[in-house]
């Protein structure tokens, strides 16, 4: 574990923006940031624009550059008026500080402004709008019951104002993340490369370079050392050799050293091996087409109990979401869950429930519990309607990173993980110490957790299916000269 030393100081105990940000993004590119060893716009990406250009803002809207001054934005903020360009903010009995984007003032309300690049909301969107919301409050004129932020996004080509109301969930995940972020800063994080724009970049490339010059073949999905061995055999080094090379001939030459590969195997080991060259993701079979309604699953689940603990859905209908989580804490509730996901599936006939490894995790576990409650006929059809996104990019996408976990597909295409849990092992034992509390409010509070921790999936498994679709397709598969 990489680890600070010496006396942790008082100003250390105060939380940027910035580092709510790039932790959020990923905890191992926030430790380089926190110890100099990255810029800011390395760890989280360049600033914001400020004021998007065809945002359909009603009223008087203020661009500063620079700041405004203090004593003239204590005027501003009582005013009726919109302003992007804020200065640097502080919350003393909160220890954060940072600017929000922009500040909807609204008299004295102080509304946060978020300005992004994507369609729907998501998750770290809320946190950051809470985080901006709790900055805010030192400076509002009068106490507001109902917390709010305005988020701005990208959908036909223009810039809409969306209304976020923000939860009591929502401030908790940030208290409990700026705690977080207080810890790391003691402690420093656990080194995990992920597929980050930071990690793929700036952090990889120190890794890569030091694996290429030793066992570069393994950088590629399914490529373990064994094989690589094999390919050796027959003069195939470095991903470069493998572009370089025939596939026939390379077939016939590894089938002699008693590998068996066919030209189709290696057409994709070898587009894997030209994304690391570019730089970019290769699409090189047609992705899943399923119209604009469609709906997202993802569980939770306890293998040896056995229990689904969280079936959480995503009910897509165009730029529409509709987030849905059924929780269990007994079997009782579980087959109350599996009856209402029966409902929602029948109400929503012909749509495809999109999955990431759901043919060997969800359905087998959506499987064995229907059976034990006497519910074999209740997900008729759903096996028809299912699309396994995994099962898609396994024979037809690849990404420079050596595997395809939803975490690192995700993150390549900008999807920012606002969970501090890591995967699905801790969300089980976060989930055990649930079961565990006697207080109603730390159960409520894991609960939470454990919700956005699903959510975060659904929106990554949501995002990267619309990713994957506004990809163009490379040539044919079965074209074997080389590259």
């Amino acid at each position: 574990m990489d680890s600070g030393s010496g006396q942790f100081p008082a100003a250390r105990q105060w939380v940027d923006k910035i580092d709510l940000t790039a932790y959020l993004r990923c905890p191992y590119a926030w430790w380089h940031l926190e110890q100099g060893l990255l810029s800011s716009e390395e760890a989280i990406g360049p600033a914001g624009d400020g004021l998007p250009e065809h945002a359909a803002w009603e009223g008087r809207v203020e661009v500063f550059d620079p700041p405004p001054a203090p004593k003239e934005l204590r005027r501003l903020f009582s005013e009726d008026v919109r302003l992007f360009g804020t200065p640097t903010l502080e919350n003393v009995a909160q220890k954060i500080y940072g600017a929000p984007q922009g500040v909807d003032a609204d008299s004295g309300a102080l509304w946060p402004i978020k300005v992004g690049s994507h369609r729907n909301v998501r998750r770290a969107d809320r946190l950051e709008l809470a985080f901006d919301w709790m900055l805010l409050e030192p400076y509002r004129f009068y106490g507001v019951d109902e917390p709010t932020g305005w988020l701005v996004l990208e959908r036909d080509g223009r810039s809409v104002p969306v209304e976020v109301d923000l939860s009591v969930s929502d401030f908790e995940q940030v208290e409990a993340l700026l705690d977080e972020i207080r810890r790391a800063k003691r402690t420093g994080v656990k080194p995990r490369i992920c597929g980050c724009p930071t990690c793929r970049d700036p952090l990889r490339d120190r890794m890569r370079r030091k694996r290429r010059n030793r066992k570069a073949l393994t950088l590629l999905f399914g490529m373990g050392r064994g094989r690589a061995v094999a390919f050796e055999k027959v003069g195939v080094f470095s991903l470069e050799d493998l572009e370089a090379r025939d596939l026939q001939t390379l077939t016939d030459e590894l089938r002699d050293v008693g590998v068996s590969a066919s030209p189709d195997r290696l057409a994709e080991l070898r587009f894997h091996a030209q994304s690391y060259r570019e730089g970019r993701a290769i699409l090189f079979s047609p992705p899943p087409t399923l119209g604009g309604s469609f709906i997202a699953l993802d569980l939770e689940y306890d293998a040896f109990a056995p229990l689904i603990w969280l079936i959480g859905l995503y009910l897509i209908d165009d730029d529409r979401c509709e987030h849905v989580a059924l929780w269990a804490d007994d079997a009782a509730a579980e087959q109350a869950n599996l009856e209402r996901l029966g409902e929602l599936l029948d109400s929503r006939p012909g749509q495809p429930v999109v999955t990431w490894a759901g043919a060997s995790a969800d359905l087998p576990q959506l499987r064995n519990a229907c059976k034990r409650f006497g519910l074999s006929d209740l997900l008729d059809g759903l096996e028809e309607r299912h699309v396994d996104l995994y099962a898609s990019a396994r024979h037809g996408l690849r990404l420079p990173i050596p595997e395809l976990a939803l975490g690192d597909v995700s993150a390549f295409f900008g999807v920012v993980k606002s969970s501090s849990i890591n995967d699905g092992r801790e969300a089980q034992m976060l989930f055990t110490r649930y079961l565990s509390r006697y207080s109603h409010r730390m159960r409520r509070r894991i609960r939470n957790e454990l919700i956005a921790y699903n959510l975060d999936d659904l929106e990554a498994l949501v995002e990267t299916l619309w990713a994957i679709q506004d990809l163009p397709i490379e040539q044919a598969r079965l074209d074997l000269a080389p590259l």
